[in-house]
């Protein structure tokens, strides 16, 4: 046996004379969105038809090595990561349409919610952004071939991963069970990403201990080495300008300090000159594969010492099954059968019968968007048995908080609180403060039995001012010496209802309301300024039911799916100082429909119906039409672009708002379009009514742009009939 050590630009290479005795291992190491040099590196050694026979890897080293013991090419491999959205998959930003309909509602899923101690009633940061269920989702996809082996050496490509057991704080290294499970918990980025909790253990990013896993080849029988690293360097002293530099640089120092010592063992050390990108900026993928391919390339003469040895074809994987079929459903971290059986239900998951590969997803996602668990992993044994392993969510309650600004309510601060389990296992209540010109709340309680029936109560106060028009209170009044009035307007609330749920997207509620409006003005006060002059303060109790449907993909910018409500109020009782009390009717039906044409281009088409049936109209039973807002109707109030806010009043109205939408950059959006009112006309209030509709429209234009802190619209419209045009601007989640 002839042993030498040659040196290439102080690149040490061994060489081991016996031909059959060389076993080639790979070594990727961690680096973030740097590690798409990797990828360079591996088409460098298939066009010398070089395949290892082992591998390990660290964080994206993982992920792109456990591509690689699947059977992906690196081309194959370049292209499923060209297409991911990998700021999606860093934020587990699940699409909307998988949330229930109660956290669909404003967006208020996207509000900003930190870990709240109740027994301390203190505050503290979340353990990460993310659970990465979709990246293992999508790993367990793409990897399905593979997605559970119990002995990882079993593999044509044998592999070993590697990730942190933080508490204490020595490696793990995976060799076999769900591929999908070891790479999410290798690759779990500190602060980005919540530790896994895996068979006791609470993991984070291998990184942490072991970055550059050398050791685990050598274990594996490896005489030559090939390591592709791409991590960061040790910050020189003129960079460590802030805590972050030096928290980064303390983290840098256990890292990088045993990296001499493994890169005089490795036999042909690759460093592609990535030091200077971001570890998470996914943007420079094929810069990033580019460098990783022309450091390879230099050191082409080393790599055909050992192509003779190690050719061996690249097989892609099989495709996933387009259907699965289950015998036995194992669910480990869950111990009540009823919880079971939810569970079951909202996955749609059952033995003995096939489901779609995507419903099995779909199932998934439908599970995960309850918000009740950390994890959901899950794989498929011998046998058709699926096992699910779950970690319920172990943070009760959250303080939520969002800021907003909209011509009506001005600028308001949003303070809140959410928790689960108050009293049964399966309860949620929400409660808001709206801290602003106009003080307001929300109070939502509601026990959620799934399939069986649930129980809810809902309180909510709402307050806006507004100067209008001395006409719209009093349109018979010819000549008046105010022109305007500062009109103030209280709605209370109060609602206790059974809740019936056919499917995340669809439920309804029945059950019973009490209602109180109030509206005001000082403007008659006189000398007394504390006295206000009322113009409806009554009491309405009643009996209701309301039904939901809800697919869009977007609250604020839908491009695909449809929302519709649709409810039915009976008000038998009331106190109503305006009038003879009388029972009355109302009803109200709303939909938007929107289509996606092609990537950029999508359309949609919002219809809505009101209807008081009441021979007398109090004013709070009227719509009071104008204003340019997100919300297409809100309580008594329904937009109109081209008009201000509260412009004109109607009990019954149609509304109709077809649109077009472009989205020419990512988060950026144009839209186009036209808002048709027709509406119920009225000359003399507190007579009995009878029917002259008249009709208004405008074409509008609004720019839209999708921030962390929320939706931005500047929108323009301008009435032809009436030449009245109206411009606005609305910022953040509305509330």
């Amino acid at each position: 046996m002839l042993f030498g050590t040659f040196f290439l630009a102080g690149i040490p290479v061994n060489l081991y004379a016996q031909k059959d005795s060389v076993k080639v291992g790979l070594v990727l190491s961690g680096g973030g969105a740097k590690g798409m040099a990797h990828l360079g590196v591996l088409k460098v050694l298939e066009e010398e038809h070089i395949r290892p026979c082992c591998l390990s890897g660290t964080s994206i080293g993982a992920i792109v090595g456990a591509y690689y013991a699947a059977g992906y090419s690196s081309d194959q491999i370049l292209e499923i990561f060209r297409r991911t959205d990998f700021d999606e998959l860093m934020l587990d930003h699940l699409p909307r349409r998988f949330l229930p309909l109660y956290l669909k509602q404003a967006g208020r899923n996207e509000f900003f919610y930190f870990p709240l101690d109740m027994h301390h009633m203190t505050l503290r940061l979340p353990d990460g952004l993310s659970h990465s269920q979709l990246f293992y989702n999508q790993l367990f996809e793409d990897l399905y071939a593979i997605q559970y082996v119990r002995h990882f050496d079993s593999l044509p490509l044998r592999v070993r991963f590697v990730a942190t057991d933080l508490v204490r704080g020595r490696q793990v290294v995976f060799r076999g069970g769900s591929i999908p499970r070891a790479v999410v918990a290798s690759s779990a980025i500190p602060s980005i990403v919540s530790p896994l909790q895996i068979d006791g253990k609470l993991l984070s990013d291998g990184g942490i201990v072991n970055n550059y896993p050398l050791e685990p080849l050598r274990k594996m029988g490896a005489n030559v080495v090939i390591g592709s690293d791409v991590q960061g360097t040790l910050l020189k002293a003129s960079e460590i300008q802030s805590i972050a530099d030096i928290l980064d640089q303390i983290m840098s120092i256990h890292m990088y300090a045993d990296m001499p010592l493994k890169r005089m063992k490795t036999d042909i050390y690759l460093r592609p000159p990535v030091t200077n990108f971001n570890v998470t900026d996914f943007s420079q993928i094929d810069t990033l594969y580019r460098l990783g391919y022309e450091e390879a390339d230099r050191h082409r003469s080393f790599f055909r010492r050992y192509a003779s040895y190690e050719k061996q074809a690249l097989h892609s994987p099989p495709p996933h099954p387009d259907s699965l079929y289950f015998r036995d459903i194992r669910i480990e971290g869950i111990s009540d059968p009823r919880e079971k059986e939810l569970i079951l239900w909202r996955t749609g998951f059952e033995t003995g019968r096939k489901i779609g590969f995507r419903d099995f997803i779909n199932g998934i996602n439908y599970l995960y968007g309850t918000d009740d668990y950390d994890q959901i992993h899950y794989w498929i044994i011998p046998g058709d048995t699926l096992v699910m392993s779950l970690v319920n969510d172990t943070v009760r309650y959250k303080f939520k908080t969002a800021v907003h600004y909209s011509p009506l309510y001005h600028l308001e601060l949003l303070a809140g609180v959410t928790g689960k389990r108050i009293i049964t296992g399966h309860d949620i209540l929400d409660v808001e403060l709206i801290l602003g010109p106009s003080f307001r709340y929300n109070l939502n309680y509601l026990i959620d039995n799934g399939y069986h029936m649930g129980f809810g109560l809902h309180s909510s106060w709402h307050h806006w001012q507004r100067n209008v028009a001395f006409g719209l209170m009093f349109p018979e009044v010819e000549n008046p010496s105010f022109k305007q009035m500062d009109l103030h307007t209280y709605t209370w609330t109060n609602r206790l209802f059974f809740q019936g749920i056919a499917s995340t997207n669809v439920n309804f509620h029945i059950g019973f309301e009490h209602r109180k409006n109030i509206m005001n003005t000082g403007i008659f006060s006189g000398e007394k300024p504390g006295l206000k002059y009322y113009f409806d303060r009554t009491d309405n109790y009643g009996a209701f039911i309301s039904f939901f449907y809800d697919d869009l993909n977007d609250y604020y910018f839908p491009e695909y799916g449809i929302r519709l409500t649709a409810d039915y109020h009976h008000f038998f009782a009331s106190n109503n100082t305006y009038d003879k009390p009388n029972p009355f009717h109302t009803a109200s039906f709303h939909i938007t429909a929107s289509r996606l044409h092609n990537r950029h281009l999508s359309s949609s088409y919002s219809f809505t119906a009101h209807l008081v049936t009441r021979d007398s109209i109090s004013p709070s039973s009227y719509t009071y039409v104008g204003g340019i807002a997100a919300f297409e109707h809100s309580g008594v109030l329904q937009s109109f672009y081209s008009r201000p806010f509260m412009d004109l009043r109607t009990p019954s109205y149609i509304y109709i708002k077809p649109q077009l939408q472009y989205r020419f950059r990512k988060n950026h959006f144009f839209r186009a379009g036209l808002q048709f009112l027709m509406y119920e006309y009225f000359e003399i209030p507190h007579e009995k009514r009878f029917s002259r509709y008249e009709w208004a429209y405008n074409f509008y234009g609004q720019y839209g742009f999708r921030s962390y802190f929320g939706p931005i619209f500047a929108t323009f419209a301008w009435e032809p009939v009436t030449k009245k045009w109206n411009m606005g601007l609305e910022l953040g989640f509305g509330f």
